[in-house]
């Protein structure tokens, strides 16, 4: 994997995490309920 790419999955592992924990309909993984 690229540095670049490795450095950018947790970055996007938090925004999800914090989405799911917020519970805001943000993103392409939105929480459906």
């Amino acid at each position: 994997m690229l540095p670049s790419s490795i450095a950018f999955l947790p970055a996007w592992t938090g925004m999800v995490i914090g989405w799911m924990w917020l519970d805001l309909p943000l993103g392409p993984n939105a929480p459906v309920q």
